[in-house]
């Protein structure tokens, strides 16, 4: 192509990247980077497969013809099936750093209890060329859900035109330290990490810092969007029309406050003893301040589960 422009390999002859084949088999199998151990069991495991296609008498399924001489069929199925087992071994190979879960939100815990759960099941694993075009992020801004077989890519937070879509491979700060992160993430992507969010908690500072949760969890408590830091322990509204000022340790000291309260009551909860916890009005939700300035975004959930409880 032309200086400068970026050829993406797998698209198709207009230019377009879509689910083919062709971008399927496009994916980087990353063959060199691999254990021994691992290259050599997906080796063997091809092979038993061709073996067993050849036994099963799939040679002519393989030439696409079955009308030839003996010999000369014969040949083209050992050409057909290195063909396919090359293609077997590639693919196996792409699993550990393309393979998307394909899950679903099941209902959890008795159908008669006080308390709903849901949780996430494994139904498959596939590959999807176009997730893969995506970049980790410890932080990410999408995140992906599954109707059937589709996969569909959803914003956690309003993103402004050409900042890049991020996506999590497994490790998410919120789960996480980043030293835990950035290991499994090289183990299992060949990459050491080096997003924002590592970025942040890797830097030179008290222990509790580093550890604490990020600004971003925290929403304006005047419109309700993301808010992001300051400096000088000053948080600012990510939103331009509204840019409220708020006090980092305002929002920090009462986090740290309601996930104490709360405690007692998510004890009771995976004990699976809910009918325990205090009547409403009475519980630690009574005594715990609004919460911080228009709440939390997602984890820490103990202030959410306790009120939903209460």
């Amino acid at each position: 192509g032309e200086k400068g422009s970026r050829h993406i390999p797998g698209c198709e002859a207009n230019g377009r990247y879509g689910g083919s084949y062709r971008a399927v088999f496009s994916l980087l199998p990353h063959a060199d980077r691999h254990s021994p151990s691992l290259r050599f069991l997906c080796s063997l495991s091809v092979a038993a497969l061709c073996k067993e296609l050849g036994d099963a008498g799939l040679e002519t399924w393989i030439s696409g013809e079955a009308a030839k001489g003996e010999r000369q069929a014969a040949e083209e199925a050992s050409a057909g099936l290195q063909v396919l087992g090359e293609a077997m071994l590639r693919h196996l190979l792409q699993l550990q750093c393309n393979a998307q879960a394909v899950t679903a939100l099941h209902p959890s815990g008795p159908e008669d209890g006080l308390v709903a759960g849901s949780g996430q099941v494994r139904l498959a694993t596939g590959l999807f060329p176009a997730l893969s075009l995506l970049n980790h992020s410890c932080d990410p801004n999408t995140s992906v859900v599954f109707t059937g077989s589709t996969a569909e890519v959803r914003a956690l937070r309003p993103i402004p035109e050409g900042q890049e879509l991020l996506h999590c491979y497994g490790p998410h700060r919120c789960r996480m330290r980043a030293a835990e992160r950035r290991r499994q993430l090289l183990a299992q992507y060949f990459f050491e990490c080096q997003c924002q969010a590592c970025l942040e908690e890797l830097q030179p500072g008290p222990p509790s810092e580093a550890s604490a949760p990020s600004a971003s969890l925290f929403c304006c408590p005047a419109c309700q969007m993301p808010v992001q830091g300051e400096g000088e322990g000053t948080l600012r509204c990510s939103s331009m029309a509204c840019g409220h000022l708020v006090p980092e340790d305002d929002f920090r000291s009462r986090l740290r406050n309601l996930q104490r309260l709360s405690q007692p009551a998510l004890e009771l909860l995976d004990r699976g003893k809910p009918g325990e916890l205090p009547p409403s009005g009475k519980g630690p939700c009574a005594e715990a301040p609004s919460g911080p300035p228009g709440g939390t975004r997602g984890p820490p959930e103990a202030a959410g589960e306790c009120c939903l409880a209460t």
